[in-house]
């Protein structure tokens, strides 16, 4: 009897332990989501440096201002906001991403984008934690300029145009960064130098752009004082010079 009551025992524990590796392979489970921001941000100059997208803004979103898209096999199956997922929904263990994104992909000056996504794998029947890592998704756009073009030009300000058909200024008294599509986008600066003649500038036309990627056009000015004045303008590996001639200053 004992030897009996053995057997059936094991035969008992082979069958819920198979029970239990097929509700593992196509049962459901429980998620608690978060969200991690990587703000780093590539400077593009060359050698490209990497930034803190903190130190271009002045704030980042929370985790609370992220929306979070579950999808099973392509087919969506949640949307909300992060605060508003139900712990205690259940999902399919197997097949399911879940895409976090922030920002309403408007272009403008503190405007970022924040996207990411993230295979759910839920493990055993507790509830698994889920970090989505989010990343900029479009680009920066701001303009630089050097003491002597400052001093040339006191008056300037540069109009870019994104592939959007949105413009965006950049004058002396700021550099705040546009945040773009990462597409293309023109430039043109109108200038006014030390004798009140005006000066434009452009257009320059660029495009490839990459996420993550601060672009800085950089304007300076050369050979004052010879023959003629040349204005380069440079942005990343990409340098255009001007000449202007010899312009008379009153």
């Amino acid at each position: 009897m004992r030897k009996r009551f053995t057997i059936a025992f094991i035969l008992a524990a082979v069958c819920i332990s198979a029970c239990r590796s097929s509700l593992d392979a196509d049962g459901t489970g429980f998620v608690r989501f978060g969200v991690i921001e990587d703000p780093s941000v590539t400077d593009a100059v060359s050698p490209a440096v990497r930034s803190n997208l903190l130190s271009l803004v002045d704030s980042l979103p929370g985790e609370d201002d992220f929306v979070l898209t579950v999808f099973r096999d392509d087919s969506e199956i949640w949307s909300g906001m992060l605060p508003d997922w139900p712990v205690r929904k259940r999902i399919p263990i197997k097949g399911c991403k879940v895409t976090a994104s922030c920002g309403t992909g408007e272009e403008g000056y503190c405007k970022p984008v924040l996207t990411g996504e993230q295979m759910i794998v839920i493990a055993g029947f507790d509830t698994t934690d889920v970090t989505v890592t989010v990343r900029l998704a479009n680009c920066l756009v701001k303009a630089g300029f050097s003491e002597t073009f400052t001093s040339y030009f006191p008056t300037h300000e540069v109009k870019i145009t994104t592939g959007a058909g949105n413009e965006f200024f950049f004058d002396e008294d700021g550099d705040e960064p546009a945040f773009i599509d990462p597409y293309k986008f023109s430039a043109t600066c109108a200038c006014i130098n030390q004798g009140g003649a005006d000066v434009n500038l452009g257009p320059f036309a660029y495009d490839n752009l990459k996420a993550g990627v601060c672009y800085t056009l950089y304007f300076d000015v050369k050979n004052i004082g010879t023959t003629s004045v040349t204005v380069s303008v440079s942005l990343d590996d990409i340098e255009e010079e001007i000449d202007l001639g010899i312009i008379e200053l009153n």
